[in-house]
């Protein structure tokens, strides 16, 4: 239930946004971090190792480690 009422706020993200609730849920589930400075960058491409750390962190919260 946490997960689904988060709502973050991002300095590049209104809340209105299509993506707002799926960034405030990775936020809060802690698979993902937002910037410094309060913004998520959307359109930023991720790295491969930073996509290995979110998937890492989803499959610990799933139970399912390698």
């Amino acid at each position: 239930a946490r997960l689904r009422n988060a709502r973050r706020r991002f300095t590049d993200l209104p809340q209105g946004h299509l993506r707002h609730l799926a960034a405030s849920v990775a936020v809060e589930a802690g698979v993902m971090a937002p910037n410094e400075d309060g913004s998520f960058q959307l359109t930023r491409p991720v790295t491969g190792v930073e996509a290995l750390a979110a998937i890492a962190r989803v499959r610990e919260l799933a139970g399912t480690k390698p």
